[in-house]
């Protein structure tokens, strides 16, 4: 009988841990960003109006953690040290993401993530660009074709912002007003787009 009590005892504390697990982490190790304040911002890439999430600290070896009780809903994000920004695609269902980097090599996208597939596909694409493995035209291609709108709509605000590739914008805001209707970024997206015509 008290092996009995013992196992329902267990039973009900692991179905208590897993019920509590809904949190969200975001945890870093920047090499060279000792005693930083970190910021998790939510970003709007068309409006360029950013808001404060939750802020954290690096220590003395450039780690940190921010902890959330939610995982962020979807959109984009960006995890901002010093004057350098790692940004963050979210799906809505992330819940750990891990970045390994330096500072100094922040800006060439030469840093690992793990944790939010929307995210590395499109650091990993932006790097290529900049480090040319990836060329201007198949980045254009992939971007208005094969990328999660979210993530085509960001390469786009990042590597075309030139009136020359409105065409691009208008091809990435259809596909992102079909796959996020209710998003507020869709919406300013589709105008901005339509005002490059």
């Amino acid at each position: 009988m008290k092996q009995l009590f013992y196992l329902f005892f267990i039973s009900i504390s692991l179905l208590l841990a897993s019920c509590q697990q809904g949190g969200f982490s975001i945890k870093g190790s920047i090499s060279d960003a000792q005693n930083l304040s970190v910021y998790f911002d939510k970003v709007n890439p068309v409006s360029l109006t950013n808001s404060v999430v939750a802020k954290g600290e690096t220590n003395g070896s450039g780690n940190f953690t921010i902890v959330l009780e939610e995982p962020p809903a979807q959109g984009t994000y960006r995890i901002r040290v010093g004057a350098k920004s790692v940004y963050l695609i979210m799906n809505g269902v992330e819940k750990a993401i891990n970045i390994k980097g330096s500072l100094k090599d922040i800006g060439t996208f030469t840093y690992d993530i793990s944790g939010s597939d929307l995210s590395t596909e499109y650091a990993n694409k932006i790097k290529g660009s900049l480090d040319g493995s990836v060329s201007l035209e198949s980045l254009s291609q992939y971007a208005t074709t094969q990328a999660d709108p979210m993530i085509g709509m960001m390469i786009a605000m990042q590597r075309f912002s030139d009136v020359s590739f409105a065409p691009l914008h208008s091809a990435i805001a259809m596909k992102l007003l079909a796959t996020y209707p209710t998003q507020e970024v869709t919406q300013e997206y589709v105008i901005f787009a339509n005002g490059l015509q």
